[in-house]
């Protein structure tokens, strides 16, 4: 054998000097992942809180390999110090669920949705990641509070429908006037529509630009 064969080992057991050394005689040190800092269950793990610790206690149950391509969270107890066991963390995301209960042809607004944590097997395979994906579609069914929304419960909404109060902004180069109108048709997000000046009777077009607003075109 060579001296590189046992170097940087660690025994397994007490030895005689110069007794001849052989792989049985070696301990199987591993790699193991310890936290820093305790953690309760649904907390996202970060990895500065990660130590690597060697150890020659062989197990099996420990975890081997860190999780990568999501966020991490701890699905039990996490106790500082302690090797973590592959059962006690899962890969998570942020996805977008309802705050509060969404009616079916209700246009979406940021107060009705949020960004939850949860683990990736309860997702699905197409989820909404971010609250901009949502704010301003229409729901195409009723939604609970709680609900993981997902792109067959949207359409594009009319952002602008006929009759309704619409605020049409206008520049006039430095000068911004704001008129407050009537829609006179639906239009949904960048879609022009037309509007009446109630005070005047004057029709006017506008491009949508939100829920209620649009601003208006050319000179």
């Amino acid at each position: 054998s060579r001296l590189d064969d046992v170097d940087g080992l660690t025994l397994s057991i007490e030895i005689n000097a110069r007794q001849p050394l052989s792989q049985e005689m070696m301990a199987q040190v591993q790699t193991v992942f310890v936290t820093t800092r305790s953690y309760e269950p649904g907390e996202p793990i970060e990895f500065s809180d990660i130590s690597l610790e060697s150890t020659d206690t062989e197990s099996a149950s420990l975890l081997k390999e860190w999780p990568t391509n999501g966020i991490v969270t701890a699905t039990l107890p996490l106790v500082t110090g302690k090797p973590i066991r592959p059962d006690q963390v899962e890969l998570s995301q942020y996805v977008v669920v309802s705050s509060g209960p969404i009616v079916r042809g209700q246009v979406i607004t940021s107060d009705l949705i949020t960004l939850e944590l949860l683990p990736e097997q309860n997702v699905g395979r197409r989820p909404l990641t971010r609250l901009e994906e949502v704010t301003g579609m229409e729901a195409v069914r009723t939604i609970r509070a709680g609900t993981i929304i997902t792109p067959m419960d949207l359409i594009a909404a009319d952002l602008v429908r006929k009759g309704e109060n619409v605020s049409l902004t206008i520049q006039r180069g430095s000068l911004t006037i704001t008129v407050d109108t009537v829609a006179l048709d639906n239009a949904k997000q960048g879609e022009q529509v037309e509007l009446m000046n109630p005070d005047s009777g004057k029709t006017i077009r506008g491009i949508v630009t939100g829920r209620y607003e649009a601003r208006g075109i050319g000179p």
